[in-house]
């Protein structure tokens, strides 16, 4: 980045699996190094986070259980093949 430019920075944060639903405070400061290799510290910056209910369903368990759907369905069609080639 050049002085006077604008970037979007994304973080991927972890919430215990006990919080509660809600809006929570949370202090953020950022360390980063300059062209000539110098560490500095932002000012601290406070924003909020949202925490939503977990969804029962993510979607790896619905594509997992998709899969599995077409799995047994697949071993289904197979077995009545090979059912009737044995008659």
């Amino acid at each position: 980045m050049n002085p006077g430019d604008t970037a979007i920075a994304k973080f991927r944060i972890e919430v215990d699996k006990d919080a509660g639903e809600g809006m929570f405070p949370v202090k953020i400061q950022l360390e980063y190094r300059d062209s000539q290799g110098y560490m500095h510290t932002s000012d601290e910056i406070v924003t909020s986070v949202e925490v939503k209910e977990r969804p029962v369903v993510t979607p790896l368990i619905a594509g997992a259980l998709i899969l599995a759907v077409i799995a047994i369905i697949v071993a289904v069609r197979f077995a009545r093949k090979r059912k009737r080639q044995a008659k």
